[in-house]
């Protein structure tokens, strides 16, 4: 994923608790596609390059269902 440091600093205060939260995934794609879920981030990386956008990965423990939306969605829920 690419985002801030903003961003990366509300992932690590999610990976420090225990408490599920809400995400949202958008895609790039034509259709505007969103996955929203409930989780719990189970892995972070240590350590972040500095700049204005930051790559890397983050693992997300899903709770309960992924709901779909998009234009071409065929189902509410994946």
């Amino acid at each position: 994923m690419n985002f801030t440091r903003d961003g990366f600093d509300l992932f690590n205060t999610d990976f420090e608790n225990d408490d599920i939260q809400p995400y949202e995934i958008h895609f790039p794609d034509v259709d505007e596609t969103i996955f929203t879920f409930n989780g719990l981030v189970t892995e972070l990386p240590t350590s972040i390059p500095i700049g204005d956008k930051i790559t890397m990965d983050v693992t997300i423990q899903i709770s309960g269902v992924v709901a779909v939306e998009g234009s071409s969605a065929s189902s509410n829920e994946a």
